[in-house]
């Protein structure tokens, strides 16, 4: 009988211990841990720093890649249409209108191509690039366009967008919206304040073309803002320079028929 007691007092000891660790003992107390020393500090600072800066790192190689394989999707496509102005000049046998329109083809070319080593110029920059643009096309359109600006006096000129950004746009008002119209041509680029950033800007580019297709037309591909490349490539522009920036098409108000309406903010210019 004593070896019995002996072993089930051992067994409650036993027990009463388990239960004093696992339940009591959690609920004691603790000493506080010892803060951080500095160099512990500094060493969580400067890791946290590293993962921020490597992620800074890998965002701008990403937009770096995008950028440039926009690049490479614009480039054709502005050589074409550019290159076709010159053909049907050439091939009407106005040789000296030809060459002045080689001339401001080179012109654009080269402004074309150093969007890589500088995506971003200023809204003036854009502004006459595209009076060229509408130059050049107006040749192969073989009727001359009424061409006019208006700049809100409010609006810092010297603000950075991305390079050629209108360009898409103002194409596809050349050649779907007033190449298949009779009456004369006409486009205005209006560009006024717009509140929602510092510097924010709406560009509005309108046409008196054909306009967009009806809700219960087949929709053209080339007029069509969601199908066609040019006005997709902008979108994604856009949305590189800033993630809130947009773009659409609309009808307009008489006497214009459609509206490509820009909205996004300016960069501060380069010191």
């Amino acid at each position: 009988m004593n070896a019995i007691g002996c072993i089930v007092g051992f067994l409650c000891g036993l027990l009463g211990g388990v239960l004093w660790v696992r339940y009591v003992l959690p609920m004691a107390p603790r000493p506080p841990k010892d803060p951080p020393s500095w160099l512990e500090r500094h060493q969580q600072l400067r890791h946290t720093e590293a993962m921020t800066t490597s992620q800074s790192k890998l965002d701008a190689q990403r937009h770096e890649v995008q950028r440039q394989t926009l690049h490479l999707h614009l480039s054709p496509h502005f050589m074409f249409n550019a290159l076709s102005s010159v053909q049907w000049q050439a091939a009407q046998g106005k040789w000296a209108n030809a060459q002045s329109t080689l001339a401001s083809f080179t012109h654009l070319w080269n402004k074309h191509w150093s969007v890589h080593q500088q995506p971003f110029h200023s809204l003036q920059e854009e502004l006459e690039s595209m009076g060229q643009c509408v130059a050049l096309e107006s040749v192969r359109l073989d009727r001359p366009v009424d061409w006019q600006l208006k700049v809100s006096e409010v609006v810092f000129t010297e603000g950075q967008l991305p390079a050629l950004l209108l360009q898409p746009a103002l194409e596809n008002a050349m050649w779907h919206g007033l190449a298949p119209s009779e009456g004369a041509p006409k486009l205005l680029i209006e560009v006024l304040p717009l509140n929602d950033w510092p510097f924010g800007v709406e560009i509005r580019l309108l046409d008196n073309g054909v306009g967009l297709p009806s809700e219960h037309a087949v929709p053209t591909p080339s007029r069509h803002g969601s199908a066609s490349v040019g006005l997709h490539l902008v979108r994604q522009k856009l949305a590189m320079a800033h993630p809130e920036a947009s773009f659409h098409l609309a009808p307009a108000t008489p006497p214009w028929t459609t509206a490509a309406v820009f909205k996004l903010p300016l960069s501060p210019p380069e010191t």
